[in-house]
């Protein structure tokens, strides 16, 4: 790796090259004085990318394909699309391999400028392909690729649909690789077939290109063929670089004015973008595979009904076979670039190669940063508030709420909906869930993101004036729209973060490639350094807040805690003491003090290690301490609910019921006719007066208190337990909640229900619009209610108390070591995993549990 500095491309453009690059050089400068006289200048690295061709380029709209060009974009883009959109798969193993979805619309009356550019394109390369393919038909034997797909129709491809931006990635390398295979090696494509990506470099073709010995599949010699160009670039014409770095600044929109200093690095491709190659060229490999194992199994099937085979199956053997070496020869060279790509990532780890590469800075200028630019906005602010401040506005909050909380994931944030941001009464904080697709992850139990009380200001602005940048046009208007964060167009945030992030560390960091990923690691860092005697509960908080694991923590972004463990371990064979462990021991000494006073409690619980720890409260407020203190702008001096003050348009994506199962959009109310007729009856007759409420611990309508005022309804008893932070959501109606409804405030609570008071209930549910359930059939439902009402009873008999004070234990548990408290906990399972917690939620919820038989299968089955 050689390094180059800009100066020196400046000064030599100065020397001999043309007007351009005088210009370009003049700019800097001009740029560079007119900088600030107190501010370091940013050092930025740059390495170009030159342009080494691609087969699945969607070319120019004037422009026609080759047959060579063709042929590989329509084989490219059948088979590797088919095999990743399909999860019906033939593997040799059972590795799994991701699966894809097609995102772009099938008609073209619904298409988009750029898709529809797509699908022209491969329409014509259709054409093409079919223009040559009726010679190549009547060769004897027909070529593999012709038995494997035939002649595709221009009228129905799946390269003409736009993929998933991943699945694009992936077929843009394998694009990449058919242009080195086919215009650097000199190989022939066929239509169909993918072998020409996949065969052994040949005698030939090493003499011919002088391919190292050690380079034995093309994947690895067009690697090494990419390093080379790209090294050559970076060496080539100096006013040709310059062009392409002052462009790509431009393009970018990384806040850069010229007065940075540009560090051209001539260097390899990274250890993960060729790990990022190797998994697209095993699709290749894999689709390849699983077209020729579909081929024989049809071929089996078809001797198996008629007792006779049209093909040899001898030779689909072999081709079987040979299809899996290549599979398995990606797979060797996919385990060898994922041990490189670990490696790497452990070397640029560091402080010092972050540091290098100008991603890295304190927390405190990041704090400080967001406060400036808050400054500068709210002096921007008019009135009325223009779009193009909205979206300044939207941008800056997703700067503060990265960086004062404790940073979750980039697709989080951008996954985030306006629907599901709520206010937190009780706190005086907004809180925000997440998609269910994270709160089901494997390695983190997040549920939600806690924001600020400083951005509770910013947070009412933003949602007062989000509607402003919603779109109205378009197929993906509603996905955008849902969206908490979008960008500058109104679309999705999450294509636009490194811009946002770059822009600002530019700005206010003095640094040049800030990201909203390498945020995790500063603010973990700082947190770290600010707490020395953390223990491990608070770091599993810490770790859960940041959508991620204790052990994910100390791997990847707790750089100090090693540091930290060796300081201890010398301080141990020392002899002398921490300054943490001095104030723990005072501590323990305090309590012990005050343990000999007469009238303790024979229950009182025992204070352990965990408690003493994090009793130590001094580290604790020094993390705040340290921080720069936000700008009396950015305070909230409301004392109003923000749903009061927030004009929020409610938004529904239909193409998220993945994400949000048990929420939906009510398209009509169905009546059986006996039911229709008495409603109507009812309306036109003269109003009667209200009937009393029933007598059983009822209070009056105008009563002052509202805590104790009990429901009129099972709707309102069930928005009452659910809470005011989720009376805006939908909400399921639980079997639960209808048998506490009839136990608690039923006139007769041995049995509440028959058949006709269940079909009135069922009927108000119906018409609520705040409150569904998933079962429409009264009879099952009174069965389900009947069976949850003996159990109830039993329960309460069982642990000697009322209804109420049941509810209320239950209601207080929030991890599984205090539900193994409750009474009879694990013959319970299915009666208290369904009632509703203080927060609103089933108890299956809160403990992080999918279902209420997980519950009872992990109390009933834990080892």
């Amino acid at each position: 790796m050689s390094q180059t500095m800009m100066t020196d491309f400046f000064a030599n453009a100065r020397a001999g090259a043309g007007a351009g690059a005088g210009a370009g050089a003049g700019a800097a400068d001009a740029a560079a004085a007119g900088a600030p006289a107190n501010r370091r200048r940013v050092k930025v690295p740059y390495t170009a990318n030159p342009r080494l061709g691609s087969h699945t380029r969607i070319g120019a709209a004037k422009s026609n394909p080759t047959p060579a060009t063709a042929t590989a974009f329509i084989t490219i883009g059948e088979l590797v699309t088919a095999f990743a959109t399909n999860p019906d798969r033939l593997l040799p193993d059972a590795r799994r391999m991701s699966t894809y979805n097609l995102v772009g619309p099938k008609s073209t009356a619904r298409m988009e400028p750029h898709q529809l550019r797509r699908w022209s394109y491969a329409r014509k390369c259709a054409n093409v392909v079919a223009h040559h393919a009726s010679r190549a038909a009547l060769i004897e034997p027909r070529p593999l690729g012709f038995r494997l797909l035939g002649v595709p129709r221009a009228g129905n491809l799946l390269c003409a649909i736009e993929p998933h931006a991943q699945l694009n990635r992936h077929i843009t390398y394998i694009g990449n690789l058919s242009y080195y295979c086919i215009e650097v090696l000199g190989r022939t494509p066929q239509l169909g077939d993918l072998r020409y990506m996949l065969w052994p470099i040949t005698d030939a073709e090493r003499a011919q290109h002088a391919i190292p010995v050690d380079l034995t599949h093309p994947f690895m010699s067009w690697n090494d063929w990419c390093d080379t160009n790209r090294v050559a670039f970076m060496h080539g014409d100096q006013e040709e670089l310059m062009k392409r770095y002052t462009r790509t600044r431009g393009h970018a929109h990384t806040g850069r004015d010229g007065s940075e200093e540009a560090t051209f690095v001539a260097k390899e491709l990274a250890a993960s973008t060729i790990n990022n190659r190797c998994v697209a060229v095993q699709f290749a490999a894999a689709s390849h595979y699983n077209a020729v194992a579909r081929k024989m199994s049809a071929i089996r099937r078809e001797r198996i009904r008629s007792g006779k085979a049209a093909e040899d199956m001898e030779e689909w053997q072999l081709l079987l076979e040979e299809a899996e070496d290549m599979f398995y020869a990606m797979r060797s060279i996919r385990h060898h670039t994922e041990t490189n790509r670990h490696m790497d990532v452990r070397r640029g780890g560091s402080e010092k190669s972050k540091s290098e590469a100008s991603r890295l800075c304190t927390y405190e200028q990041v704090v400080a940063g967001v406060y400036t630019e808050w400054e500068c906005l709210y002096a921007d602010m008019t009135s009325p508030v223009s779009r193009a401040w909205v979206a300044r506005l939207g941008e800056w909050l997703l700067l503060a709420l990265v960086a004062l909380s404790p940073p979750v994931r980039r697709k989080m944030y951008s996954d985030l909906l306006v629907d599901d941001v709520s206010w937190n009464a009780a706190a005086r904080r907004f809180k925000i869930l997440v998609p269910i697709k994270f709160k089901n992850s494997t390695q983190s139990s997040i549920s939600h993101v806690e924001v600020s009380n400083k951005l509770t200001k910013p947070m009412k602005l933003w949602l007062r004036y989000r509607h402003m940048l919603n779109q109205t046009k378009g197929q993906d208007a509603a996905h955008h729209n849902a969206r908490l964060f979008v960008d500058r167009r109104g679309r999705n945030v999450h294509n636009a973060m490194p811009r946002i992030f770059m822009s600002f560390g530019f700005k206010r960091c003095n640094i040049g490639r800030l990201g909203p990923h390498i945020m995790r690691d500063i603010f973990i860092t700082f947190f770290l350094e600010s707490n020395p005697s953390l223990d491990r509960a608070t770091l599993a908080a810490v770790a859960t807040a940041m959508s991620t694991t204790v052990t994910m923590l100390f791997r990847h972004y707790a750089h100090h805690v090693g540091e930290r463990a060796a300081a201890l371990v010398a301080d141990i064979l020392d002899g002398t003491e921490p300054v943490h462990v001095q104030r723990l021991r005072a501590l323990v000494a305090s309590i012990d003090a005050e343990s000999n006073r007469a009238n303790r409690g024979v229950l009182e619980r025992e204070a352990d290690d965990v408690d003493l720890v994090l009793a130590d409260r001094h580290d604790l407020n020094g993390f705040s301490a340290v921080l720069p203190r936000p700008p009396p702008t950015m305070m909230d001096d409301t004392t109003a609910s923000p749903l009061e003050l927030i004009a929020r348009a409610k938004t529904f994506n239909p193409r998220e019921r993945g994400q949000r199962m048990s929420r939906g959009t009510v398209v009509g109310v169905y009546v059986p006719g006996q039911h229709r007729r008495r409603r109507a009856a009812a309306a036109t007759a003269a109003p009667e007066p209200a009937a009393a409420a029933p007598s059983l611990k009822r209070k009056r309508a105008d009563d002052d208190d509202d805590e104790v005022r009990l429901a009129q309804s099972v709707a309102q008893f069930c928005r009452r337990r659910w809470g005011e932070t989720k009376e805006r959501q939908d909400q399921p109606v639980l079997i639960m909640d209808i048998t506490s409804y009839g136990m608690l405030h039923g006139d007769n609570s041995k049995k509440p229900y028959n058949i006709a008071e269940m079909t009135k209930i069922m009927e108000e549910l119906q018409l609520d619009d705040r409150v569904h359930f998933t079962s429409s059939k009264v009879m099952n439902v009174y069965i389900a209610v009947t069976r949850k009402l003996k159990e109830l009873k039993q329960a309460v008999e069982h642990a000697g108390c009322s209804v109420e004070e049941l509810h209320a234990l239950v209601a207080s548990v929030t991890c599984m070591d205090e539900y193994k408290e409750l009474p009879d906990a694990r013959n319970r399972a299915s009666l208290y995993g369904s009632m509703r917690t203080s927060a609103g939620v089933p108890l299956y919820r809160q403990l992080g549990l999918a279902s209420v038989r997980r519950l009872y299968a992990k109390l009933a089955f834990k080892k």
